[in-house]
């Protein structure tokens, strides 16, 4: 049993949770890290998450490695993937550096509990051994030396029809008749709208739809009937008779190898280059008992589809699995802020700076955050404690008989030897002198003058 499929190795992590750590240990948070992660806003919940992790022993908390990929990392891989008709697993692969060596981490999400059940790889390589072994896997040796490009909406239409001639085999099937092999517009049109409508991956356009650009899985009918002539010009279907399309020769061996398909493997991969570029590719493989075909999909609108061997499998997983660059931080964490506890068991002390503006509760002895009005753990009103104001510096006293100061705590004058008793506080400056107004127009004044400068009015 590989490391994709090991129940016991998942550790279960709220998604609000890592955001409370992530927030107090100042990690920094990526494009990419802000979408998998929820920062809460609750300094009380922030407080009681943190308090809750410093009393676990270090081997038993969250580490450190895999919050800051959870956070931050470099490259984020959505995996699909079908073994036969029953068997699907759908998974994350997060990147926590650019380095070989960097850690990896399977990060599979809950949607109702709004959790991630996560484990942590050796590294990329054992990602890359696991994907090769799958698609390895009973595969024969004969490469077919067949490759085409075509729209990602012409992609989507020819999956639909491989699925109408997948229904038609298994109609056959049970009911021992001869495999319909023309199909009618209006059927190709409800195979593709059932396909994307009904998430079944079971179907090859259910399956495929994620990996696609949106527009692809929202075609009308009249564009399916542009797709069907782009894929009738391009050799893969022809007009049968009835107002009919069937398969030419080089696409019913298409259809035929992706209908004997026993594995499907689907990457859509985001990521950023040097310049901080963020960008995304994707790419199917579809593994027959004796074909394997790989469908490249750009991010140009394009599918490329071609025969491979398994040398070229390994270089593609590769490829899509390295990442480029750093992608840059998401500014939605602009003040990130240290939970203000007391260190809990291998924590070390938090700085007195920050530790100053910590107030315990007189009622239950929970730390309080700075500014918090009630207690976050037994609503105990918070008393603020107002700090008394600052002693007015004491007034310099002079010598009565010489007027020169004297020094604080001075029994005598330096200047004459007057006794300090004797002495008094210098008198106060002098006021400013107030200004005059002119009786008849308001106007002020001079200290001197004799008339009005405005009217002319005597003073």
């Amino acid at each position: 049993m590989n490391k994709l499929e090991k129940k016991p190795d998942m550790i279960t992590v709220q998604r609000s949770l890592a955001g409370a750590l992530i927030r107090h240990l100042q990690l920094p948070v990526g494009v990419f890290g802000a979408a998998l992660i929820k920062i809460p806003e609750d300094m009380a919940y922030i407080a009681s998450v943190v308090q809750g992790w410093n009393s676990l022993k270090p081997e038993d908390r969250l580490s450190r490695t895999l919050l800051e990929t959870l956070a931050a990392p470099t490259l984020v891989a959505d995996l699909r993937v079908m073994l036969g008709q029953t068997s699907l697993i759908r998974v994350s692969a997060l990147a926590g550096g650019i380095e070989p060596h960097a850690p990896w981490l399977l990060a599979g999400y809950h949607e109702d509990k709004d959790e991630f059940q996560v484990s942590q790889l050796e590294g990329r390589e054992e990602l890359l051994n696991t994907l090769y072994a799958w698609i390895e896997a009973d595969a024969g040796i004969f490469v077919p030396e067949m490759k085409f490009e075509v729209s990602t909406a012409e992609y989507a239409v020819l999956l639909a029809i491989v699925d109408l001639y997948s229904r038609a085999h298994y109609s056959a099937f049970i009911t021992h008749t001869v495999v319909a092999d023309e199909f009618t517009v209006a059927d190709i049109v409800k195979s593709y709208q059932e396909a994307v409508n009904i998430p079944d991956p079971r179907w090859l356009l259910s399956f495929c739809a994620p990996l696609l650009p949106d527009e692809a899985s929202a075609l009308q009918a009249e564009q399916v009937k542009q797709c069907l002539a782009g894929l009738t010009g391009k050799g893969l279907l022809q007009a049968a008779p009835s107002n009919a399309l069937s398969f030419t020769v080089p696409g019913l061996f298409l259809a035929e190898s992706f209908h004997r398909r026993n594995c499907l493997v689907g990457l859509s991969v985001a990521g950023a280059d040097e310049t901080g570029m963020i960008g995304s590719h994707a790419g199917l493989f579809i593994r027959s008992d004796d074909p394997l075909w790989y469908c490249d999909i750009g991010s140009d609108n394009k599918v490329t589809v071609l025969g491979v061997d398994m040398n070229l499998v390994r270089q593609i997983l590769e490829d899509l699995l390295t990442p480029l660059a750093v992608p840059p931080l998401e500014s939605k964490l602009k003040t990130p802020q240290t939970v203000l506890l007391q260190p809990g068991p291998g924590t070390p002390p938090l700085p007195p700076s920050k530790l100053s503006a910590a107030v315990a509760c007189v009622k239950c002895g929970f730390i309080i955050v700075k500014d918090d009005a009630f207690c976050g753990k037994c609503g105990e009103p918070v008393k603020k404690v107002i700090a008394p104001p600052p002693p007015l510096p004491p007034q310099t006293k002079v010598c009565s008989r010489c007027n020169k100061p004297l020094a604080l705590n001075a029994k005598f004058c330096e200047g004459c030897g007057t006794p300090v008793e004797k002495a008094v506080a210098p008198p106060p400056p002098p006021l400013p002198p107030q200004f005059k107004v002119c009786s008849h127009c308001n106007k002020k004044l001079g200290p001197n003058a004799k008339f009005c400068a405005g009217c002319g009015n005597p003073v």
